[in-house]
């Protein structure tokens, strides 16, 4: 199924997007905890002109052929779409079919959460900073023609970056996945965890042996990081659970130029997944109830606070990683 996809993108066919008794005293209100988040208007697309997409279920790709948010435009294959952007959504698919099949995590268009999204739309420009950003809002916005487009998720991806290896595009959709599941948003968690998963698509990160012979990082060493906490995600995965190999389809997917996306066939402790980010969210649901929150609306400076850490920490039956 993801090779037909990959064929039909490179055809510049794209996918098919489905778009269209007694008085008793008053309690105050409970909150909704399964109320979705709002469609939120935004002006992104007039301020920054995307006017080509392509298509590739559930993502729209939006980009320029034009002036400086243009990715560069060389077209090997003759499809009229340039293999930038081809390379971008062959890694969207095959990071989307690893995280569900491979890691079995539920994608966020199917998430209570996000069910006011239609699409995953995906903006191709000169980022000011970084290589990329994912948004945990529902968003629409006004196309070319002036009409409203579907809800949907969005993620921002630099149109400069050093195509085809760079794992930013699958670091960014992991990020959903993600939001899909929690409301917590410190760095150690959401970055540690997610550049730790992007081993696959730019080779298994491995530990040094000084860095293996360190003791684990613990409290607020740990929680003052971000990127740079991968290596405690890492070895709680492999310590306590198995081992996720890779389908020959998805070993089988490559980029234009013939490099394979994915860079290892195995992930080592990738059957933590599932289970740390299903604790996860039972863990935001019950910090919602204790906090009379709706459960999907919780304000920013809430979801990362570093209140929660030791919370988080729950979600790892066995595992210390507060100081005692």
């Amino acid at each position: 199924m993801l090779l037909k996809k990959l064929m039909a993108i490179l055809m510049g066919l794209g996918g098919l997007l489905g778009l269209s008794g007694g008085v008793q005293a008053a309690r105050p209100p409970q909150p909704a905890m399964d109320a979705p988040g709002e469609c939120r208007d935004s002006a992104f697309l007039q301020q920054h002109p995307l006017t080509e997409t392509l298509r590739a279920e559930p993502f729209v790709i939006f980009y320029t052929r034009s002036g400086d948010n243009a990715p560069p435009l060389e077209d090997t294959t003759g499809s009229g779409t340039p293999d930038y952007v081809k390379n971008v959504a062959i890694q969207l698919l095959a990071a989307n079919q690893y995280y569900q099949q491979m890691l079995r995590l539920t994608p966020p268009l199917e998430q209570p959460r996000y069910r006011l999204a239609k699409a995953i739309h995906v903006y191709l420009f000169n980022l000011p900073r970084g290589n990329g950003m994912a948004f945990d809002e529902v968003t629409r916005v006004k196309g070319e023609d002036g009409n409203w487009l579907p809800c949907a998720l969005t993620i921002r991806i630099s149109s400069k970056l050093n195509q085809p290896l760079n794992p930013t595009p699958a670091h960014e959709l992991f990020h959903l996945y993600q939001y899909g599941y929690t409301q917590f948003k410190v760095g150690w968690l959401l970055e540690g965890m997610t550049r730790w998963i992007e081993s696959a698509f730019n080779g298994e990160i491995i530990m040094s042996k000084k860095l293996q012979a360190r003791p684990p990082l613990k409290g607020a060493e740990l929680y003052a990081l971000r990127y740079s906490a991968w290596p405690f995600w890492q070895r709680l995965a492999r310590e306590k659970y198995g081992t996720v190999t890779l389908s020959p389809e998805l070993e089988a997917v490559r980029y234009l130029d013939g490099n394979p996306v994915f860079r290892t066939t195995t992930l080592p402790g990738g059957e933590a997944l599932e289970p740390l980010l299903t604790r996860l969210q039972e863990l935001s649901q019950e910090q919602s109830r204790q906090a009379n929150l709706p459960y999907y609306q919780w304000p920013e400076k809430l979801q990362q606070s570093h209140q929660f850490d030791d919370v988080i920490c729950q979600a790892m039956e066995g595992i210390e990683c507060s100081q005692p």
